[in-house]
């Protein structure tokens, strides 16, 4: 039997989503082969020594002027006004997604009915199409971050692209059926409604979610470290959800918030424990490996009140505040270990992720694992010396002549550097990087942002200012927008 004419445009688009889907799964597994075998092949990585100032690697060009200008032109980011800041890649994106949309909109399918011209009905078909893939983009354990490796986190911008447009294609089809059932009734109540418990529905919806989005708030304040049991294996750079269901019942049995894990993969206790911060609730030592540490910053009644559980210090020692862990989910765009210079940016409590990847590095340096890194360059902005104890769990575990480690820390609302690592003002992204480009000769640089949308955008655009013939500037960027 024939499909109808209308019905055709879904199915046919979902069919071609399928066919991207799938080369897109072809080329995330080659990639993903091409990497292990790599890994296998171990090789010889100098070590450094500290009154090494250069690389002898001398700058020659390594990639091709068109390849440069793409990267460059794809990476580029812009503000929207009423959307935000994207790059050119992810609008070229978007706009090949609405052009895909469009042409199914427009296709004249031929049946045995005949061409269809009932737009109403197409454009519900086509809304239908669309919500087939909107609840796999948001599932945290979606099957697409293992086909084509695409985190939960990203795949929450395209899960929104693809609710608003099925929101526009509905809102297409229901004006059109509103005025197909005004021609018909002549009754404004019965086409915008039908019945008054449809109506009151609707208005109780419309009032309840003014109500929710207008009770948020946010206060800035201190940070509460926590310790845990975390023997699950995870990444650098991943982040779990977490809920404490006796912290402010009854809410808080439902209420569970994403964190930055900030320590680096099955730490042990010590290893932790040991940086000398405060308002710390931990768990008991056992001295074995599988501890995890997170950083949460006062900023809403849940917050303010783990902060303040935290101020209780002995009493939680010993009763441990209980606490349920989901997760971990996330994924680097970057792998780090893979490139000879590192270029870590954050900006205030964004520190989390970066510490944790800053804390692997050495970590795997360490245990002699697979690893090219040779330098790292961290770059922190904070608006005074209060955060500053964050990073001292990672660094006091580096060994003196595996890296070239240059640490930078700008203090934004300071009149006073404390020392020579220490700097006034706001950093110039630009001007570091190229500085690294000189100073270490030709090679890709690997570089990871977290922080404020201004840093990450100022980051993300001086990577692709200062990428070159003989480096290219490979930005891995985190946000705590999900």
């Amino acid at each position: 039997m024939a499909l109808k004419s209308d019905l055709s445009a879904g199915y046919y688009y979902v069919c071609t989503a399928l066919i991207v889907l799938l080369v897109g799964s072809i080329i995330y597994l080659i990639h993903q082969i091409t990497t292990y075998i790599n890994r296998t092949k171990k090789k010889d990585v100098p070590i450094l020594h500290s009154n090494e100032n250069n690389f002898t690697s001398p700058r020659r060009s390594i990639h091709l002027s068109p390849t440069v200008w793409f990267y460059k032109c794809w990476n580029q980011v812009i503000h929207i006004l009423g959307v935000g800041e994207m790059s050119i890649g992810a609008i070229v994106i978007l706009l090949i997604y609405l052009t895909v949309n469009i042409i199914f909109l427009a296709l004249p399918f031929k049946t045995d009915e005949g061409i269809s011209h009932q737009t109403s009905i197409r454009f519900a078909y086509l809304g239908i199409a669309n919500a087939a893939f909107i609840f796999p983009l948001a599932t945290r354990n979606s099957i697409f971050t293992k086909l084509i490796g695409i985190p939960f986190e990203r795949m929450i911008t395209y899960h929104r692209w693809v609710g608003r447009t099925i929101f526009w294609l509905l809102t297409f089809h229901a004006s059109t059926q509103i005025q197909s059932n005004y021609n018909s009734s002549k009754s404004i109540s019965h086409s915008l409604w039908g019945t008054d418990i449809y109506k009151w529905g609707f208005l109780a919806y419309i009032f309840l979610s003014i109500t929710v989005t207008m009770a948020n708030s946010a206060i800035s304040s201190g940070v509460t470290r926590i310790i845990f049991k975390f023997p699950t294996y995870y990444e650098a750079g991943q982040y779990i959800f977490v809920n404490f269901p006796f912290l402010k019942i009854p809410t808080s049995l439902i209420d569970w918030h994403p964190f930055s894990l900030s320590s680096p993969p099955l730490s042990s206790f010590g290893s932790i424990a040991n940086s000398g911060e405060v308002n710390s609730p931990t768990v008991d030592d056992t001295g074995d490996e599988g501890y995890a540490s997170i950083h949460v910053k006062m900023q809403g009644g849940y917050t303010n009140t783990l902060y303040a559980k935290s101020q209780q210090g002995s009493q939680l020692t010993e009763t441990p505040l209980k606490m349920r862990i989901e997760g971990p989910y996330g994924k680097k765009s970057v792998d780090f270990s893979s490139y000879k210079t590192v270029l870590l940016i954050s900006g205030g409590i964004g520190i989390t992720p970066i510490i944790c990847i800053l804390g692997d590095l050495i970590d795997s340096q360490i245990k002699n694992n697979y690893i090219v890194t040779q330098a790292i360059h961290f770059v922190w902005v904070i608006p005074n010396i209060e955060l500053e104890k964050i990073r001292k769990s990672a660094l006091t575990l580096l060994p003196p002549e595996k890296y070239l480690l240059e640490i930078q820390v700008y203090l934004t609302r300071s009149t006073t550097t404390p020392s020579s690592t220490f700097f006034q003002g706001r950093p110039d992204i630009k001007k570091i990087m190229k500085a690294l480009k000189q100073k270490h000769g030709s090679g890709d640089i690997a570089v990871g942002v977290c922080g404020p949308a201004p840093l990450i955008k100022e980051a993300r655009n001086a990577a692709g200012s200062e990428s070159d013939v003989t480096c290219l500037f490979k930005t891995h960027t985190e946000t705590f927008e999900l």
